[in-house]
């Protein structure tokens, strides 16, 4: 039984990032994910959109402070170097979650595109998955190098052949910003207003363990996504970049050449 109609993909981006928005429409336009029929909204400050599709809503979650600066926390891994700090990145993500009434979201960043033709059939199915076993967050993306193998485990469930895992209780990572599919009332849930996107993460994942002895949180490893994405403190990644500049130069052609045969 399809669920699509009880998630919303939230976009979660800010103003500053503005000049990835392009890149973003033109790789989930091309690779058909704008046409997997759960609805997108996309989740910025203030400005408005350098594109409109009538597949697409915005939601303006209104202006969070940054600046450039230093995070006395000895408990964060990035501790006592200059970055940005953004005081209000929980608070657009909160307003980015109550702008929805689905039970789920797949929760993304402006910076992650998709790099072949989105397969529908499998997203309703891990939809259904979460929704049939009550999942809290089924994160879609690979255990890459920098990722503990140990932090994670097996679990008795497949989706089209492949074995579903389930991230311990323990891991450094419980909160992720990794593509996940998440139930919206558990990530409201351990959300805090005024924390930053490295807090988020940390001190996010510490409060999911005090209070969910079973947090539920499983992954389905999935190659899918540009992983490296496409910034790097708000630059672009020349990799990433190449990517997204030859996709919008292939549909030039295919405008040009008028070469898709209409069915």
């Amino acid at each position: 039984m399809p669920h699509n109609n009880n998630i919303t993909i939230i976009i979660h981006t800010c103003d500053e990032y503005s000049h990835f928005w392009d890149g973003w429409y033109t790789m989930f336009n091309h690779f058909g994910f704008l046409d997997l029929g759960w609805p997108i909204h996309f989740c910025n400050e203030e400005i408005d959109l350098p594109f409109n599709d009538p597949r697409i809503t915005q939601i303006k979650t209104g202006k969070s402070k940054k600046y450039m600066g230093v995070e006395w926390r000895e408990w964060l891994p990035t501790f006592g170097g200059p970055k940005q700090v953004d005081e209000g990145w929980s608070d657009r993500l909160i307003a980015s979650l109550n702008s929805t009434q689905t039970k789920y979201v797949l929760y993304m960043q402006e910076d992650q595109w998709p790099f072949k033709q989105i397969d529908g059939k499998l997203f309703n199915r891990l939809l259904n998955f979460v929704f049939v076993h009550d999942v809290n967050g089924l994160r879609l993306h690979r255990l890459l190098s920098s990722y503990d193998l140990n932090e994670f485990e097996e679990t008795e469930y497949y989706i089209e052949n492949k074995k579903v895992l389930k991230v311990k209780r323990n891991a450094g990572f419980l909160l992720c910003h990794q593509p996940t599919i998440w139930n919206k009332d558990f990530l409201l849930d351990v959300s805090i207003h005024g924390e930053g996107f490295r807090d988020n993460e940390y001190a996010g994942s510490e409060r999911i363990r005090e209070k969910y002895k079973d947090p539920k949180i499983l992954l389905y490893n999935h190659h899918w996504f540009l992983e490296k994405s496409a910034s790097s403190a708000g630059l672009w990644i020349p990799e990433i970049e190449w990517e997204y500049r030859e996709v919008a130069r292939e549909r030039d052609v295919y405008k040009h050449f008028n070469m898709i045969k209409n069915e």
